[in-house]
């Protein structure tokens, strides 16, 4: 079941914004997004300890 919506995320090692996308929205495409959403400029190498926000999808769009 997805987490609540919005959530909440402190990133550790290994994780992936296509991975975290996939665990909290059912679809790894939305990465792109949570970059921008997060103002992320370099979102293929997350830094341990970075709190992201995965917010609802209408505020992706």
């Amino acid at each position: 079941m997805p987490p609540k919506l919005p959530y909440t995320h402190t990133v550790v090692e290994g994780d992936t914004l296509p991975d975290l996308s996939e665990k909290i929205y059912g679809d790894s495409s939305y990465y792109v997004q949570v970059a921008a959403y997060n103002n992320l400029n370099k979102f293929r190498n997350l830094k341990t300890g970075t709190t992201l926000v995965f917010p609802p999808l209408a505020e992706l769009t």
